[in-house]
């Protein structure tokens, strides 16, 4: 059974939530306690030392995450709850962190629930939520968190060189390791491509366009940094050509 506790500044909506815990999620979850504001929030937690947080992230006089930072390590797993905004959605997808939008969803809340149940305390949060904070803050994707191997690992988009299909998985090459990823090609896809730095080239590969060192146009072959050989579609010809112009 999960320990619980809510914080949420707005009575109406913590009401709402701790019904449908009870209500949907009692076999699962036990909520020891709610609070309406940062402080009374932290008391909560060091008290009850609870395995799930559903947390707001606006709330007068502290935010949520203003109250991360009064624990040195997050030994919690942290459901947030937010107000509809497709640049927070955005968010929380590339810092593989759980969120709830308001009106609370039942079955949305289940599927997280069942998240935390699965895996209990992930020990990598602190660097999912500084991804998260950052990418709230400055508007700017700079790293993604990805799952693999039962956890999660923080990348710089930088370091990323391409990324290539294995059925619903897929490797990730940086620098000069890879990581085997239990994420799909077009999900990965997805969370990069307002970077612009990225081009698929073929249905299996999607390469860092910085990372191209030659190409061969006989052949199709791309040459990307870490040895990477890369074979892309006719299709795709004239515009390999075009992205090697402007490097």
């Amino acid at each position: 059974m999960l320990k619980a506790v809510i914080i949420e500044d707005e009575e109406g909506a913590r009401n709402v939530l701790k019904f449908n815990l009870e209500e949907y999620c009692s076999d699962k979850i036990n909520v020891l306690g709610e609070a309406e504001e940062v402080k009374a929030g932290i008391k909560l937690i060091n008290r009850y030392q609870p395995d799930v947080v559903f947390l707001d992230i606006e709330m007068p006089n502290y935010s949520g995450f203003e109250l991360l930072d009064f624990f040195d390590t997050i030994n919690f797993e942290i459901i947030f709850i937010t107000a509809y905004s497709n640049h927070a959605i955005r968010a929380f997808e590339v810092s593989a962190i759980d969120y709830i939008l308001k009106p609370v969803n039942v079955e949305r809340l289940k599927e997280a629930i069942e998240k935390v149940y699965l895996k209990k305390v992930a020990n990598e949060n602190n660097s999912r939520l500084k991804i998260l904070e950052n990418y709230l803050t400055n508007k700017k994707l700079e790293k993604i968190s990805i799952p693999y191997s039962g956890g999660y690992h923080a990348l710089n988009i930088d370091d990323i060189i391409a990324v290539k299909a294995e059925r619903s998985y897929a490797y990730i090459y940086y620098q000069t390791d890879r990581l085997l990823v239990s994420k799909s090609l077009n999900k990965i896809e997805d969370l990069l491509q307002e970077t612009n730095q990225f081009h698929r080239v073929h249905r299996s590969f999607l390469i860092n366009k910085s990372k191209i060192t030659s190409y061969n146009k006989k052949d199709r072959l791309i040459q990307l940094q870490g040895d990477i050989e890369v074979k892309f579609n006719k299709e795709n010809l004239a515009e390999i050509e075009e992205i090697v112009k402007r490097l």
